[in-house]
């Protein structure tokens, strides 16, 4: 949907809208996480930065004709967590076949070092 089908009997004009964000989304809850972890309700996007965060009313003004209005009734929008964060490749030299145990008392000589890093090889 555009800002254009919101069916607005009068389309805003503001200094502002020559932003022309790609996106904007309303009625939300936006964590702005700002010294004071702010909730708004509007955020207003273009390419990969956010231009605007405010009142429902505030973003909708940045609109243009092709801006995308995405409505997220209600839902929260968190900033920056894109990263499972599961270090997955330390986690598998961690776990068999990878984990190999080198201290005392397991390994008492070079011939038990040499027998425990054969029983991994390929």
């Amino acid at each position: 949907m555009t800002f254009g089908e919101l069916n607005m009997t009068k389309k805003a004009k503001s200094k502002w809208q020559s932003l022309n964000p790609d996106m904007v989304m309303v009625n939300g809850k936006i964590i702005t996480v700002d010294s004071g972890f702010s909730i708004a309700e509007a955020v207003a996007v273009k390419g990969d930065k956010i231009i605007g965060v405010g009142s429902n009313a505030e973003i909708k003004k940045l609109a243009g004709e092709n801006t995308k209005v995405m409505d997220l009734k209600g839902a929260t929008v968190i900033p920056g967590i894109n990263d499972a964060h599961c270090h997955l490749n330390g986690f598998g030299l961690e776990r068999p076949p990878m984990q190999l145990d080198l201290g005392y008392p397991t390994i008492k000589s070079i011939a038990d070092l040499k027998a425990a890093a054969s029983s991994i090889a390929p």
